[in-house]
């Protein structure tokens, strides 16, 4: 089934692989950002939920870090590998 360009498609189905690659990469990056940053930052997610702008610069440098993540991974990354599905040279 999915052995042509995305592109060959008709435009409803490029917009559901597109929802669809969008929520995959959604739920993987929030379990990176949920799991491995801690891990890597050294907090924990109960100091990522109790964050506020009284927080100290390097709760907020780590909060920022684990956003940046989660951002990349919504919109870049969905956005880049459907591009190159679609138009892969």
């Amino acid at each position: 089934m999915f052995n042509k360009y995305w592109r060959e498609y008709p435009w409803f189905f490029q917009l559901v692989q597109f929802v669809l690659l969008v929520f995959v990469c959604l739920a993987f990056f929030s379990v990176i950002s949920i799991f491995v940053l801690p891990l890597i930052t050294g907090i924990s997610p109960t100091t990522l939920q109790e964050f506020s702008f009284d927080s100290s610069p390097s709760e907020r440098i780590n909060m920022y870090i684990v956003v940046a993540v989660g951002q990349v991974g919504m919109f870049l990354i969905p956005s880049a590998l459907f591009a190159y599905a679609a138009h892969p040279k």
